[in-house]
């Protein structure tokens, strides 16, 4: 089962998961909105470009980003180690608050990672969007 297939699953009784094929990437498609993070990437500036994973290592999915012409030193990815919604958006709260970013723009294929985001956003009034990715 893919990461995003997985993120729609309804656990049932008695399932046991395997996530060593999670320690790669595979079957990633290259979204049209990557080209945005790329161009960040490679862009200098005041931009920075994070890439949450619920992995629980960050070094495929970094590797993935350099294959498809990311900078590596223009975007940090961070594991999360955790599915659950909530990990992601106290992430992203702590770096809005450490660091004094001023926007957020975030996209994900887990309905319930965007619904806690924009819901974190909304609750401490801070500028971003927020986009779903199908």
């Amino acid at each position: 089962m893919l990461p995003a297939e997985f993120n729609q699953y309804v656990p049932q009784k008695g399932d046991k998961f395997d996530f060593s094929d999670f320690d790669i990437v595979k079957g990633a498609k290259k979204l049209s909105l990557m080209e945005k993070f790329i161009q960040l990437s490679k862009s200098g500036g005041n931009n920075r470009v994070f890439i949450l994973t619920s992995r629980a290592i960050w070094e495929p999915v970094a590797q993935y980003l350099k294959s498809i012409g990311a900078n590596p030193s223009g975007i940090t990815v961070k594991a999360i180690a955790s599915s659950d919604p909530k990990d992601k958006a106290d992430w992203i709260e702590s770096k809005v608050d450490n660091y004094g970013y001023d926007s957020v723009f975030f996209a994900d294929d887990s309905i319930g990672n965007v619904n806690a985001v924009r819901d974190m956003l909304d609750r401490n009034n801070i500028k971003g969007e927020v986009k779903h990715i199908k």
